[in-house]
């Protein structure tokens, strides 16, 4: 697999810097970080929708993984918007507007592919892979373990909704309408108040594919250990969502976090050295889920 690195491939509390091939040739931003003992799975981390890997203090949560012996592992989607030179920001307005979710669930492919031929051999052992989605990263987490049931050995979904096709599941008709007559829709960024264009193709290659990207029929299917987290109070994704993956799945686990919402009480840029309660109880439990037998 094509690829390349900024820094050392060693094992080390450091984060290294990995650029991979994804779909249709956009760049994948990778990072990891290793414990210099290993005492687990890895962890691999898929963000949300207007969100990237390093959004509100993730380095923070990776550095938590790390100190009980996970290696941790996070990524930018190639059509997300951000690019290689500028992690953090939507400066890449064209591939954010061709966006799909198709395109992440090949990203999805790619980046657990080069876990299992490359970064095995960086660890030079061969683990587990638990993997945490965020939002819809979540969503798209779940269709990723259904399919590739047999290979994700754990799942955790943190703040996910029940459906695939977000955000504009709840728009009214003529929004919709609009939307398949101009060939995009715009959005507006919460945090920067950037107008961002969504495409056409997000929303045909939905429908095209609207029985494969069946969140909750994907729920139904997953056999693997699965540990549902939610904030009680989620202002963007309504504590429901939980509550029907959980009843989807025969043996999944629920965490509602209280008094806390989507983020769990984080923000971007975070700027403090220490994580927010909240988040602490999440990343706690979490860990404590990765590590069970």
């Amino acid at each position: 697999m094509d690829c390349t690195q900024k820094g050392k491939l060693k094992a080390a509390m450091t984060k290294t810097e990995v650029i991979l091939k994804g779909t249709e040739n956009k760049a994948i931003t990778l990072d990891y970080i290793i414990p210099a003992k290993i005492k687990g799975p890895i962890v691999l981390y898929a963000h949300g929708f207007n969100g990237f890997k390093d959004w509100g203090g993730m380095d923070l949560i990776a550095a938590e993984f790390a100190k009980k012996g996970l290696p941790f592992v996070k990524f930018n989607f190639s059509h997300n918007g951000t690019s290689p030179e500028n992690l953090t920001e939507f400066s890449d307005a064209e591939a954010f507007s061709n966006n799909t979710v198709s395109k992440e669930l090949n990203d999805f492919y790619i980046v657990y592919n080069w876990i299992v031929k490359e970064f095995t051999q960086i660890i030079e052992t061969v683990l587990p892979v638990v993997l945490i989605g965020h939002s819809k990263g979540g969503a798209e987490s779940i269709l990723f373990t259904a399919r590739r049931r047999s290979r994700i050995s754990k799942l955790i979904t943190w703040a996910a909704p029940a459906r695939a096709d977000i955000p504009w599941h709840s728009w009214p008709t003529d929004r919709i309408f609009e939307w398949k007559r101009n060939g995009f829709t715009e959005i507006e960024n919460k945090r920067t108040k950037q107008k961002l264009k969504l495409g056409l193709a997000l929303l045909e290659d939905f429908e095209n594919h609207k029985k494969n990207y069946h969140v909750i029929n994907a729920a139904q299917k997953i056999t693997v250990p699965w540990l549902i987290c939610h904030g009680a109070a989620d202002e963007s994704v309504s504590i429901e969502n939980a509550m029907r993956l959980n009843d989807a799945n025969k043996t999944s686990e629920l965490l509602i976090i209280k008094k806390t919402g989507h983020t769990f009480d984080r923000s971007h840029p975070w700027v403090e050295k220490d994580l927010p309660a909240a988040t602490k109880k999440l990343v706690r439990e979490c860990i404590k889920f990765a590590l069970a037998n």
